[in-house]
């Protein structure tokens, strides 16, 4: 009786408990971080000061909620081959102006949309970067009319200012 050996490679009797069996990370979307934070100051009186003959108006402020929502949209670049795998994403800052957690975003180009804000926020994004953007609002502010402060209440003014570590 004669033996025959044959030699099988491991891969091909299935997977062993020390092999991963999901694909390699290098198929997923390659990720960075994004930090969001948002204050929120409300003017509730104008103080009126002359120096050297000129008057202006000082506000006087308070912080307020800080609560808002924001978008952040990929932006399609030459850079990516194929289907754009990134979706909209919709944040919901809470009454802190914090996010429930830091966003993982997949690199690329982005557009932080905010409703009313001076400038639409673009920025790109590389595989485990991290980019802090601070936001602020002042709802409110001081007019000088004829020598003499006046709050406007409806005024509303937003930016988005990019953090650098």
């Amino acid at each position: 009786m004669s033996l025959l050996c044959v030699g099988i490679p491991a891969a091909a009797l299935g997977p062993s408990p020390t092999q991963p069996t999901e694909p390699p990370s290098s198929l997923e979307l390659a990720r960075g971080t994004v930090h969001l934070l948002h204050s929120h100051n409300r003017v509730r009186a104008c103080e009126k000061s002359k120096r050297d003959g000129v008057v202006s108006c000082r506000p006087e402020s308070e912080s307020a909620d800080a609560r808002t929502s924001l978008r952040l949209v990929p932006v399609r670049t030459g850079r990516i081959d194929g289907k754009d795998n990134r979706e909209v994403v919709e944040v919901s800052l809470d009454e802190t102006g914090a996010p429930a957690r830091p966003l993982q975003l997949g690199v690329g180009g982005w557009d932080l949309e905010w409703v009313d804000a001076q400038r639409r926020a673009r920025f790109t994004l590389g595989e485990g970067d991290e980019l802090s953007f601070q936001l602020q609002t002042v709802s409110g502010a001081c007019k000088l009319v004829k020598r003499e402060c006046t709050l406007t209440p409806a005024t509303l003014s937003r930016k988005i200012v990019q953090i650098r570590p």
